[in-house]
C-alpha cells in the first residue's frame, strides 16, 4: 500500500531528481558488472563457439573489458554525478525563494526603481509582481552561494547553513561544479580565491571518484534537509500530500 507525504513542491522536485540521478548511477554501475560476467562467459566458452562469431570474440577482446573502460571513464562519470546533484541542489534553492516571494511579496521591497514601460508592458499587478520574482531569483543565483548566503541571511533573516564550516564546504562543492562546468575541472586563479582552504595548485585537474561523490551527496542532502527545515518553522510553506512509492534500484521516489 503506497503511503504519502507532504511536502512542498521544492521539496518534492529535489528529492525526485535527487533519486534519479542516484537510480541512473546505480543502475550504471549495475550494468558494467552484468557485461563484465557476460564477457567472462563468453571468454570462456569461446572455443566452443562457431567460427563465424571470431570477430565478436576478438572485438571482446579489443575492447580490454568493460570494467577497465567503466575505470577508464569513472572520472568523467563522477564528474557528471557531482555537476547533476550541485545543480539540482541550487535548483532546490531557487524554487524555495520563489515560493517565499510568492506568499511574502513585501520581501521584494527595494530601494530599485522601475520604469513606467516595464510597469505598462504587464497586463496586471499578478504579472508584475511575478517578472520581479523571477528578477530577484536570476540576481540571486548569479551571486555565488556565499554572496546569496549572506543576503538572505542579512536581508531577511533566513539562515541556509548551520556554521562556518558547513557553509564553506557547501561553497566548495558550488566552486567545484563551477569548474568542471567553466573550465574543464582544472584548478584556477577564481577557485583558489573562493576556496582559499583547498591545497590544489592552479593548473591542476581535479580527480574524483563515486565513494567521493556520494560524500558529496550525502553532505549536500543534509544541507537540503536542513534548509527545508529551517524554511517550513520561519515562512510556513504551504504542503501537499505526494503519494510515497518505492524505486526499483535504490530507494523511496515520490510521485504526485
Amino acid at each position: 500500500m503506497n503511503k504519502t507525504q507532504p511536502m512542498t513542491d521544492a521539496q518534492y522536485k529535489h528529492l525526485k531528481s535527487d533519486r534519479d540521478l542516484a537510480d541512473f548511477v546505480t543502475f550504471l554501475a549495475g550494468l558494467t558488472k552484468y557485461v563484465v560476467m557476460s564477457e567472462n562467459f563468453f571468454l570462456k566458452k569461446s572455443e566452443k563457439i562457431e567460427p563465424q562469431l571470431d570477430e565478436l570474440r576478438a572485438a571482446f577482446e579489443k575492447l580490454g573489458g568493460a570494467s577497465l573502460a567503466y575505470i577508464s571513464y569513472k572520472n568523467t562519470m563522477a564528474e557528471m554525478t557531482l555537476c547533476r546533484g550541485v545543480d539540482n541542489f541550487l535548483c532546490y534553492i531557487a524554487d524555495l525563494m520563489r515560493m517565499v516571494f510568492e506568499m511574502n511579496p513585501d520581501m521584494l521591497k527595494s530601494n530599485e526603481k522601475i520604469s513606467y514601460s516595464e510597469i505598462l508592458g504587464h497586463e496586471s499587478l499578478e504579472s508584475l509582481k511575478l517578472e520581479m520574482i523571477e528578477n530577484k531569483i536570476f540576481d540571486l543565483s548569479n551571486k555565488g552561494f556565499r554572496v546569496l548566503a549572506k543576503e538572505l541571511e542579512e536581508k531577511y533573516g533566513f539562515t541556509i547553513y548551520r556554521n562556518q564550516d558547513h557553509l564553506e564546504n557547501i561553497v566548495e562543492l558550488v566552486e567545484i561544479r563551477n569548474l568542471i562546468v567553466h573550465n574543464r575541472g582544472i584548478v584556477n586563479a577564481v577557485f583558489k580565491e573562493r576556496v582559499p582552504k583547498s591545497l590544489k595548485s592552479i593548473g591542476e585537474k581535479l580527480v574524483f571518484d563515486f565513494n567521493q561523490d556520494w560524500k558529496f551527496m550525502d553532505m549536500l542532502n543534509d544541507s537540503f534537509f536542513y534548509i527545508d527545515n529551517v524554511a517550513e518553522e520561519k515562512f510556513k510553506l504551504p504542503r501537499s500530500e505526494r503519494v510515497f512509492e518505492k524505486s526499483p534500484l535504490v530507494g523511496p521516489v515520490f510521485y504526485t
